[in-house]
């Protein structure tokens, strides 16, 4: 039986989440290889993000209000708005390769990435709108925190590493973390809880949100499992 559809509850279990993910990781105690990996891991997923918003949009124009908002969202992610102008995952990993001097856009995920990928592709293209809305609200709603973590990585490994300057993926990260995802977070929320005006039902809006932290949590908990494995962990 899913939760009911309330902020404090949504909230909170994004901030559950995080709390467990931070905990696990232990960022200060990781190796070089094991912050690369978690760096390469997240790219894969990172590009992939705009084909869950587009499936997502397409999938939900008999609600225009929402379709919309998917599709500003994704016209945003891939450059195509008036106050950024970047594709969003180019600038990451072209941050990365120039900053830390890493590729990750030519790494091969792991099975479990390919599970995580294949669950959020699941669940923005279901039958249900309102599941779909559910789920990409999740995806928004933890966008935040997520990146505070990829970016506490980021200047983890360029500690460990040597790299003397972050200006490119500090661009990349300010410029979500100062307004982007709350905005797109901000957009959604009103949609997700005044859900009566548009027809969609509460119950599968918070299936897809519990549907998408839970996978979530399975990737990173498999990618904590992956880092401990003695050849990362050496």
């Amino acid at each position: 039986m899913v939760n009911k559809l309330e902020a404090h509850t949504v909230n909170q279990m994004v901030e559950d989440l995080f709390k467990k993910i931070s905990e696990m990781l232990d960022i200060s105690s990781l190796t070089e290889d094991q912050l690369i990996y978690i760096l390469k891991e997240h790219t894969v997923f990172s590009k992939q993000n705009t084909i869950f918003l587009e499936q997502g949009m397409l999938r939900a124009q008999e609600i225009e209000e929402l379709s919309a908002e998917l599709k500003r969202n994704l016209d945003e992610e891939i450059g195509l708005d008036e106050d950024h102008g970047e594709h969003h995952y180019l600038l990451y990993v072209d941050g990365i390769r120039k900053d830390l001097q890493l590729d990750t856009a030519n790494h091969t995920p792991s099975q479990a990435t390919c599970a995580f990928i294949g669950s959020m592709l699941n669940l923005s293209t279901s039958y249900s709108v309102s599941k779909i809305c559910g789920a990409i609200y999740a995806s928004e709603s933890v966008a935040i925190p997520e990146l505070e973590i990829m970016k506490d990585i980021t200047q983890r490994y360029a500690e460990k590493s040597g790299a003397t300057s972050l200006k490119r993926l500090n661009h990349f990260y300010d410029m979500h973390l100062s307004g982007v995802e709350q905005a797109h977070r901000d957009g959604l929320s009103e949609i997700v809880f005044d859900y009566k005006r548009n027809g969609m039902k509460p119950d599968e809006i918070m299936e897809g949100f519990e549907g998408a932290i839970n996978s979530m949590l399975v990737w990173w908990e498999s990618i904590n499992s992956s880092i401990r494995e003695e050849k990362l962990a050496a």
